[in-house]
């Protein structure tokens, strides 16, 4: 049996310009990668190409910031302050804290109590 064609969690397109958002699972629970794709006309074929011209970039900008928006709203689960959130993920929360720019995010397991002590 042919193994499934992953697809994104979430596409978001404005014009010619899309951004698809793709879900990996780690040890850390759920990340997400953004892809951005522009289509055109060749002929009468339509393609995909990751190149973006003077136009184009309002509209990637726009749509990569939608995409970064989506997977915020998609993952939080309460934000207790701005700069904290926390992250259900099969049944373990995640604390999320926002890292200096150009950092990654800093993601420690939270621990809820122990059943049936």
């Amino acid at each position: 049996m042919p193994k499934p064609i992953p697809q994104p969690v979430s596409e978001i397109r404005r014009g010619t310009v899309k951004a698809a958002t793709w879900e990996n699972e780690t040890s850390v629970g759920v990340r997400h990668k953004v892809t951005i794709s522009r289509i055109y006309k060749d002929g009468d074929e339509w393609r995909n190409t990751d190149s973006f011209g003077r136009d184009d970039l309002p509209l990637s900008a726009k749509v990569v910031d939608q995409a970064h928006s989506w997977i915020f709203e998609s993952a939080v689960t309460c934000c207790p302050s701005p700069d904290t959130h926390q992250r259900q993920t099969e049944g373990n929360t995640y604390k999320l804290e926002a890292p200096p720019h150009g950092q990654e995010e800093s993601i420690t397991k939270e621990t809820t109590g122990t059943r049936g002590s």
